[in-house]
């Protein structure tokens, strides 16, 4: 009869930890993605912009802004930013890690590599007709580029 008692609590176990797992993953999961799954092409967006960076194709960067961003902010300022940023002037690279989406607006967290070392960084974007641009980027808790209203 104990050998049944075990057999009931070690289901009963699995049971309460099927449950646990199902609610968590259904209470959490929508507050990293609730807006469709497209998790690559945010990724893809913001790798075209550090790329374009990298190159020294400011002007490709610039592009991969919303367009409210480009006109707000002209290229000729942009290009001004960047040539004032030592570490987006310099750019070698990014790892982004984090991802949270919430809609039509998606935060990439990790770092930026560039020859002053590497920078903790969030890469805001935003999905504008079906794209996604970069609406802002952080560097060091410290806005890298100039602000425009309405993203």
């Amino acid at each position: 009869m104990d050998r049944d008692m075990i057999v009931i609590t070690a289901g009963g176990a699995v049971l309460v930890a099927a449950i646990y797992l199902a609610v968590y993953f259904l209470a959490f999961r929508p507050l990293t993605d609730t807006g469709g799954g497209d998790q690559g092409a945010v990724y893809a967006a913001a790798e075209e912009f550090v790329n374009a960076l990298t190159e020294g194709d400011v002007e490709r960067a610039w592009q991969g802004m919303t367009p409210a961003y480009r006109q707000a902010v002209n290229l000729a300022r942009f290009q001004a930013a960047v040539a004032g940023n030592a570490q987006l002037a310099s750019l070698q690279g990014a790892t982004m890690g984090e991802y949270v989406r919430r809609g039509d607006a998606a935060t990439l967290t990790g770092t930026l590599d560039s020859a002053g070392g590497r920078l903790p960084a969030e890469l805001h974007l935003a999905r504008r007709d079906g794209q996604w641009y970069l609406v802002e980027v952080i560097l060091a808790g410290r806005p890298a580029l100039p602000a425009a209203s309405g993203g």
